[in-house]
């Protein structure tokens, strides 16, 4: 994500590049407490659990950030009925041979 769509998103608008670069230089602590990473979590839902969510696949999965509504549904339906793990606890997992052939996995920061 550029600057221009970074303060975009942020002002809920859309901004010029130089609305974008001003606000950057007024406003620096708000963009950069903005930008602050997250944690990554991995969200994982059984097959059978996404059924309800329309348009979820493999293919659309690989496409998504974190914003789509399919994605924010996938995110909710994970923290209730199925498993969220960070980075770290997904590695562990998988080194302990659980499978997830018939799971869906995303992995996101935006969340």
């Amino acid at each position: 994500m550029n600057l221009q769509e970074t303060v975009s998103k942020l002002s809920k608008k859309e901004v010029s590049l130089e609305f974008a670069k001003e606000f950057a230089n007024t406003q620096f602590g708000t963009l950069t407490a903005y930008l602050k990473p997250k944690e990554i979590k991995v969200f994982v839902c059984d097959l059978d659990m996404i059924e309800a969510i329309s348009n979820v696949n493999a293919e659309s999965i690989s496409n998504w950030d974190g914003n789509e509504d399919e994605a924010k549904e996938f995110i909710e339906v994970a923290k209730q009925e199925g498993s969220v793990y960070s980075l770290e606890g997904f590695q562990n997992t998988i080194n302990n041979d659980v499978n997830f052939s018939e799971s869906y996995v995303f992995i996101t920061n935006n969340y």
